[in-house]
């Protein structure tokens, strides 16, 4: 997500670590990294063109499901 936010800031959003009360305890809060809900379309493209595999291997299993979609699909026809 580095990458991709150095090439366009605006597809990651980032809260900033912090502490934090809540019921009286406090709590240190990790920084977080979201990708902007406005430009989802717009880092996928980003991916398909400048993605490496490292990029696409927590979809594995994502890939696999469609993969076998399209094969039943196909046989089915």
């Amino acid at each position: 997500m580095e990458r991709a936010r150095e090439a366009n800031p605006a597809f990651v959003d980032i809260d900033e670590a912090r502490r934090a009360s809540k019921r009286g305890q406090w709590e240190d809060i990790p920084e977080t990294w979201t990708v902007n809900s406005s430009e989802k379309s717009n880092l996928c493209r980003w991916l398909c063109e400048n993605g490496t595999a490292a990029d696409f291997e927590g979809f594995h299993d994502v890939f696999d499901l469609l993969e076998e979609a399209l094969a039943t699909s196909a046989d089915n026809e």
